[in-house]
C-alpha cells in the first residue's frame, strides 16, 4: 500500500531506534572501502622525504585526475541530476542529459532514477515524516545515514521508479540506473591505467568521498544553519559556505523556488552552475532556461521573511506525480 510507504506528518521522520536492523550493508562497504582509499592519501604525509612508498600513494597525475574528475562529476550532480533531471528547469540535448547523468552516477548516490526519485520525495516531505534525509533526527542521519539504511520505498526500481516516472522509461536513463556499481569500477581501472594505484585513490576514492561529504553537508548543515529569506514550510537554509563548495546549492533560495535553474538570487550568492547552465545556452546546448521572477530579484533583501506565491513556480507533471502518490 502506498500509504505504508509514507507515514503521517506528525510522527518522527524515521524509526532511528531500530535503524541497526535494516542497515544496507552493501551500501555500508562501498562507502568504507572508498573512506579508506581516500584516507590512505595521506599516508605521504607520514613517511620519510624520498620514500620510495610515496609512489604508491601520490602523483602529480592523480591530484590532476582528482581536480578534473572532482570538478566534472560535481557539476553533473548539479545541472544534471538535480536542476536539469529533478525540476526540469531548462532544457538540453538527450546526449548530453545522458552525460551529466552518466558522470553524475559516478558519485556513489544512486543512479538518476534513484536521484531524482529520492530528491522530489524530499521536496514533497520536507522535514516531516517521509522525508529520506532530514537532519531533525540527527545530524548523521541528514548527512549520511540515511543511505545506509534500507527504505522499502527504494527496495527495488520499480518501487522507486514510480517517483520518477518520466526518467523511468527512458530506456537509456535504466541502462546508467541498472549498471550504476559497474561504472565505479570501470572509472577506477581507467584511473589505474592512467596513473596507477594513485590514481585510484585520488580519482576514484578521494574524489568520490569528497563530493559524498559535500552533498550531505546540503542535507544536513543547509537544513541546520544559515539565514531565510523566504516563507517556506521546512528548515532549509541558505549556508555561505557550502553554497560556495558545492558550484552554487544556496539550499532555501532553492526551496522557495525549486523549479528555477538558478539559486543564487543576489549578488552575493554566487552560483557556478547557474553560470555554467547561461554559458552553454550561449553554444546552443541549453535553452528555455528558468529563472524567479524578475520581481524578486529586482527587489532588495528585505528584513524578514518573504512570502512564497502559490503559483511562483508551478510544479511539473512529474513532481505533481510525486503528490498523487504520497497524497
Amino acid at each position: 500500500m502506498e500509504q505504508d510507504l509514507i507515514a503521517e506528518p506528525d510522527r518522527d521522520v524515521t524509526e532511528i531506534d531500530q535503524w541497526w536492523r535494516q542497515i544496507d550493508w552493501g551500501c555500508v562497504a562501498g562507502i568504507t572501502v572508498l573512506h579508506i582509499g581516500a584516507a590512505c592519501t595521506l599516508v605521504p604525509l607520514f613517511l620519510p622525504a624520498g620514500s620510495p612508498l610515496t609512489k604508491y600513494f601520490f602523483s602529480w597525475e592523480a591530484v590532476i585526475l582528482f581536480l578534473v574528475l572532482q570538478f566534472v562529476c560535481g557539476i553533473s550532480n548539479n545541472i544534471g541530476m538535480h536542476r536539469l533531471l529533478t525540476h526540469r528547469t531548462y532544457k538540453t540535448w538527450k546526449w548530453f542529459e545522458y552525460f551529466l547523468a552518466a558522470m553524475a552516477t559516478l558519485n556513489w548516490q544512486g543512479g538518476p532514477i534513484w536521484w531524482v526519485a529520492s530528491h522530489r520525495l524530499h521536496h514533497r516531505l520536507s522535514d516531516r515524516h517521509g522525508d529520506p534525509h532530514s537532519p531533525r533526527n540527527n545530524f548523521f542521519w541528514g548527512h549520511i545515514g540515511w543511505m545506509m539504511v534500507k527504505d522499502p520505498r527504494f527496495a527495488t526500481l520499480d518501487s522507486y521508479g514510480r517517483y520518477a516516472a518520466d526518467i523511468n522509461k527512458d530506456p537509456v536513463h535504466r541502462f546508467i540506473e541498472t549498471y550504476r556499481v559497474l561504472w565505479h569500477f570501470v572509472v577506477a581501472g581507467i584511473c589505474y591505467l592512467i596513473a596507477g594505484w594513485p590514481g585510484v585513490l585520488w580519482g576514484a576514492c578521494l574524489r568520490t568521498v569528497a563530493i559524498v561529504e559535500v552533498t550531505g553537508l546540503v542535507n544536513s548543515a543547509s537544513h541546520r544553519f544559515g539565514y531565510r529569506t523566504f516563507n517556506t514550510n521546512d528548515d532549509s537554509r541558505n549556508l555561505w559556505w557550502v553554497a560556495y563548495i558545492t558550484y552554487g546549492e544556496w539550499h532555501h533560495n532553492h526551496h522557495a523556488y525549486p523549479n528555477s535553474a538558478q539559486h543564487g538570487f543576489y549578488w552575493w550568492e554566487s552560483d557556478l552552475s547557474f553560470q555554467i547552465i547561461t554559458a552553454l545556452s550561449w553554444v546552443g546546448i541549453t535553452w528555455d532556461i528558468r529563472t524567479p521572477p524578475k520581481t524578486l530579484l529586482a527587489a532588495p533583501r528585505q528584513t524578514g521573511l518573504l512570502e512564497v506565491p502559490e503559483d511562483a513556480m508551478p510544479e511539473r507533471a512529474s513532481q505533481l506525480e510525486v503528490a498523487r502518490l504520497t497524497s
